[in-house]
């Protein structure tokens, strides 16, 4: 009976972690193409992106690529 117990546990577990996604991130273009620049020249680009998770996304510590 324990067996039973321990394994249904397992199988309960394992089905509800399958559906929790956490947070998700989704861009709408991952690289932006700006063509030929000039050297010492400012380029700026803009990343559309949303969460597709089902949990709060939090985004810190950004840096230039």
């Amino acid at each position: 009976m324990r067996k039973f117990f321990y394994f249904f546990l397992m199988i309960f577990f394992s089905f509800f972690l399958s559906y929790a996604k956490g947070p998700e991130i989704s861009f709408e273009k991952k690289v932006v193409d700006v063509g030929k620049v000039p050297v010492h020249t400012k380029v700026t680009g803009i990343f559309k992106f949303k969460n597709v998770g089902d949990k709060k996304l939090i985004i810190f510590m950004v840096k230039p690529g």
